[in-house]
């Protein structure tokens, strides 16, 4: 009985939905971005340690005050991230916008870049070496696909929406005009890169840390060209976006790393 609880405003409709889309519940209009963003939050963190309880630590386990700070300091990096590549993504724009309103901006490219950068600085001050990448490939993949719904429900108005387009599935997200539906674009991404990696793992065809690998390259080449399909700012002199620059430098420091590292295992060349 969702329907029920659903608060519909003013602003042009697609299905007899209003956008930004409200929960109502006793009496309180909440956000639906917020809550889905929420709920992605508790799901991956929840998903991270079903994981950890469900697999056995079987080379150099890092003890657990070591990864309690590492997880701190990369969440700081993310944060710093999400806000730093938002902020700078609409540069322009920020620079007559009031400061509460720049504060809430931000991107998980920024925050992904930002919190495994961070996390690499830790380790290498504290002298890890063991990959702890793959621990969140699902987790953050599963809470990327929940808090793409909360940005669906938002509409135009969180800057996640799609260009124009006359394909016979473009939404109208809340100013009349049907767009891609890029949030939609992404989850369905998102599921088939987790059966994709899911199938590699279950195979038994990727080193430690390659599962991360594949993930951040698959994701940083995807952010920058699904970008082509948004209303962007692109950077005088070079046609791309923040967002496009920042991804382009993630795809290619991955394919370094995949290159360098050699993630995948012989047998998948069919070697011995």
């Amino acid at each position: 009985m969702m329907g029920s609880y659903l608060y519909f405003g003013a602003k042009q409709t697609f299905m007899h939905l209003s956008y930004p889309i409200y929960f109502e519940i006793g009496g309180h209009k909440i956000l639906a971005h917020f809550v889905f963003e929420v709920l992605a939050y508790v799901a991956a963190f929840a998903l991270y340690q079903w994981q950890r309880k469900k697999r056995e630590e079987t080379v150099s386990p890092i003890p657990s005050t070591q990864r309690a700070i590492i997880m701190v300091m990369g969440g700081l990096g993310a944060l710093l991230g999400a806000k730093g590549l938002a902020y700078l993504e609409h540069y322009q724009i920020n620079q007559t916008l009031p400061f509460a309103m720049i504060i809430e901006e931000k991107t998980v490219l920024g925050g992904l870049l930002g919190g495994m950068l961070m996390i690499e600085l830790t380790k290498f001050v504290m002298g890890i070496r063991r990959s702890m990448g793959d621990d969140f490939c699902y987790p953050l993949i599963l809470g990327m696909m929940i808090g793409r719904v909360g940005c669906l429900s938002a509409g135009i108005y969180d800057g996640t929406h799609g260009s124009p387009t006359s394909l016979p599935w473009g939404m109208d997200l809340g100013d009349g005009i049907p767009r891609h539906p890029t949030a939609l674009y992404e989850i369905l991404f998102l599921g088939l890169l987790w059966v994709g990696l899911y199938a590699l793992k279950q195979r038994h065809l990727l080193k430690p840390g390659g599962q991360f690998a594949l993930f951040m390259l698959a994701y940083t080449l995807w952010r920058l060209f699904i970008e082509f399909i948004k209303p962007i700012d692109r950077l005088p002199d070079i046609g791309l976006s923040a967002i496009q620059v920042a991804a382009a430098a993630g795809a290619l420091y991955y394919a370094a790393v995949i290159f360098h590292r050699q993630i995948f295992e012989r047998k998948i060349y069919g070697q011995p």
